[in-house]
């Protein structure tokens, strides 16, 4: 359909899908309930079309005319709208999740795509994701703050005299658990924050250390570690969950120390560390060994990681189950990040020869790439790398990310 002449035409209700229209005139058609998924609008002439209820996932309207067209309830998610125009447009209820768009896009007065899922064009590329959470220490205390993928806009949503770190997004983006400590008898607290409404709230309120908070991927549950002191002596210690009110808090049974836990995406399982102690040249070293479990803490099994390194932390599986991030520790260098395929025990050194100490690795939601805090000069900066080492972004951000979101 390249340069067809398609004006006012009645396509109600047309399959579409993954057809080409690039430059055709469909001024005043009628697309309503059609599905136009991949299809290619590039430069195309849709003023005053009728798209209501279209399904248009994944098209392409690069250039395209969408100004005075109705897309009352259709579905534009994931579309490339860069360069597009869509003034005076019908935009009421339009899905537009992850719908691209860059400086030349024209929308509606009064319209705040972001607001709508909308994400800038080079967001898109970097992972999938259009924000991440993190935690900072700018004034002598931990602060959590968000901003967009390429460290733009930043928010803070704690400033205070508390330690505020670890926050991790509920799978519905609508609020983030978090460790909250006052440093009084050195103890921490889970809270939960809802974005919506600003409201902070005590999950844990107890005398114990409570850390790591996880939500299960379902959003069912909150996951995390509880010791009775910071001390060394005070390892193990145990996995616990609870609902996301804080009720139903549950003690997982188990025989070893649970460190720097993380669900499966599938929730099926827990990845963690326990610390042990192994056998070296120099003598006795202490290491901390990958573990998985089930969540009611059956089927315990040891994990093998990449051969010679002497510690593991932060294990965290990528959303698409495929693979493990990890920190790893090798004699004589400072720690990197390293992957590993748990199915096919294949090991990647992520980091091998960038300088500094790497740590903390976050994935992307489309598994692609990961995010790390790099310390170099004393001076820890957020660092952003493809799994396949292709391409490094270094972000202007002091800080740790901690979670990386749609």
């Amino acid at each position: 359909f390249t340069n067809s002449n398609l004006s006012g035409v009645d396509l109600s209700n047309s399959d579409l899908g993954g057809a080409t229209l690039i430059k055709a005139n469909l001024t005043g058609a009628i697309l309503r309930n059609a599905n136009l998924a991949s299809a290619n609008f590039e430069q195309a002439d849709l003023n005053g079309s009728d798209l209501s209820h279209a399904f248009a996932m994944g098209a392409s309207f690069e250039n395209a005319d969408l100004s005075l067209a109705n897309l009352e309830e259709a579905d534009f998610s994931g579309t490339n709208l860069t360069s597009a125009i869509l003034e005076k447009t019908n935009l009421k209820n339009t899905i537009l999740n992850q719908a691209r768009q860059n400086d030349s896009t024209r929308w509606p007065d009064q319209f705040y795509p972001k607001s709508q899922g909308v994400v800038d064009e080079q967001y898109f590329y970097q992972g999938g994701g259009n924000n991440f959470l993190f935690q900072h220490d700018l004034d002598g205390h931990w602060d959590i703050s968000i901003m967009e993928s390429d460290g733009k806009n930043v928010r803070e949503l704690t400033n205070d005299d508390i330690y505020n770190y670890k926050p991790k997004m509920s799978p519905d983006g609508e609020k983030f658990v978090f460790v909250r400590d006052s440093g009084k008898n050195s103890s921490g607290e889970i809270f939960i924050y809802d974005l919506k409404t600003g409201e902070f709230k005590n999950l844990t309120n107890n005398d114990l250390v409570n850390d790591n908070p996880r939500w299960s991927p379902d959003g069912k549950k909150i996951s995390y570690e509880q010791w009775e002191s910071t001390s060394e002596e005070a390892i193990p210690g145990s996995l616990n969950l609870m609902d996301p009110d804080g009720s139903n808090k549950q003690k997982i049974d188990l025989d070893i120390s649970v460190i720097d836990h993380s669900w499966s995406p599938d929730g099926q399982k827990i990845i963690f560390t326990s610390q042990g102690e192994i056998e070296t040249e120099e003598g006795p070293y202490k290491d901390r060994f990958a573990f998985l479990i089930n969540p009611n803490g059956s089927d315990l099994r040891q994990l093998d990681f990449e051969e010679g390194a002497l510690r593991i932390e932060e294990p965290v599986f990528s959303p698409d189950g495929s693979q493990i991030a990890y920190t790893c520790f090798y004699k004589g260098m400072q720690p990197q990040i390293c992957i590993t395929n748990p199915k096919t025990g294949e090991d990647v050194f992520l980091t091998e020869g960038f300088p500094g100490s790497s740590t903390y690795p976050t994935w992307s939601p489309d598994s692609n790439w990961i995010a790390f805090r790099n310390i170099r000069n004393g001076v820890g900066h957020m660092v952003q790398m493809r799994t396949d080492k292709s391409e490094i972004i270094n972000m202007e951000v002091l800080g740790t990310p901690s979670s990386w979101t749609d």
